[in-house]
């Protein structure tokens, strides 16, 4: 269920339960109010109206956020700038990737109710990348840092303010093997990617240090999975996401590696940032129809929870004051 938050623009249906009634809402009116009682029927019927206006009206023409949510990826965008400053010195390879990669294509920029910035990096930088960015930046007010959330589900590293921490990159290392894979067989190793994440934190990550958590999964994956090469080797042949932290609700898992490599430029808020060599076929994988309106909306930050003083520190941040 979608509920409305602030920052986010008006799009489609979404429904309201309390104890008493359901309300159901289109393009964020109130349409019908009814007593809780069976609705499976009603909901049917509102889903069927949702998949017409889904397939009429193209999200690249919705408006970009506006208030603090465009504060926020301003911030974020900022960060974007000095993490592609260190990884070019460094001679880093990267690529934008998921809903950013998709704001880019879509929206030329964020995607209108995003709120954060994803990339991925080949896993021989990803392993050097907090050493390195440590000691390159040139804002004292980031690190780079290992991140897990409490339940160990989402592991990865954050090139994040020190005060603001929601304002961040998060940065997830895909691995290279020469194997070769039909869709099915993408299919079923996506699969067994994503039970390497509940092997991994079934063990605990509270046992010794968050460094030592991340570096089991290494350990898990040169034990099951297929013995990894260089990201350019010319026999290379897929590539896959970490099984640090796999993407539940993409059912493809890993790609050819034409699809990713060479990685070359997109826009992306008017400045130039590197993306996959085949972003269509990408994205169609990841998404299927990325540029129809997606059936929910998916948001990280509450924007309601800030301070005055947060909200002043994060618009200043952004503008680079």
């Amino acid at each position: 269920m979608v509920r409305w938050r602030e920052g986010m623009q008006e799009m489609f249906y979404y429904i309201e339960k309390n104890e008493k009634n359901t309300t159901y809402y289109l393009f964020g009116k109130k349409i019908l109010r009814i007593r809780r009682s069976p609705v499976k029927k009603l909901e049917q019927e509102v889903e069927a109206l949702s998949s017409i206006v889904r397939s009429s009206v193209t999200a690249s023409t919705m408006p970009k956020a506006e208030g603090l949510l465009r504060d926020i990826q301003m911030a974020d965008l900022r960060i974007l700038r000095e993490f592609d400053r260190v990884a070019r010195e460094a001679g880093m390879t990267w690529w934008l990737d998921f809903g950013t990669l998709l704001g880019a294509v879509r929206h030329g920029g964020f995607i209108p109710w995003d709120d954060d910035i994803d990339v991925c990096m080949v896993r021989e930088d990803y392993n050097r990348l907090i050493e390195t960015f440590t000691r390159l930046t040139q804002d004292d007010e980031l690190e780079a840092v290992h991140y897990s959330n409490p339940n160990g589900k989402v592991n990865l590293i954050k090139v994040r303010h020190r005060r603001l921490k929601d304002l961040c990159v998060d940065v997830f290392p895909v691995d290279v093997c020469r194997e070769e894979m039909s869709d099915e067989e993408k299919l079923k190793f996506s699969k067994e990617l994503k039970q390497m994440i509940g092997t991994n934190r079934r063990k605990g990550k509270e046992q010794g240090r968050i460094e030592d958590y991340h570096a089991r999964f290494l350990s898990l994956r040169d034990k099951y999975l297929p013995k990894v090469c260089a990201y350019d080797d010319a026999e290379a042949k897929t590539v896959y996401y970490g099984c640090e932290f796999c993407h539940e609700r993409h059912r493809y898992n890993a790609f050819d590696h034409g699809d990713i490599f060479p990685v070359k430029m997109i826009s992306f808020e008017g400045e130039q940032f590197p993306c996959v060599a085949q972003p269509d076929r990408y994205l169609t994988y990841v998404f299927g129809d990325y540029m129809g309106l997606p059936k929910e909306v998916h948001v990280h930050i509450d924007t309601k929870k800030y301070t005055p003083k947060e909200i002043f520190a994060i618009r200043a941040y952004g503008r680079g004051e």
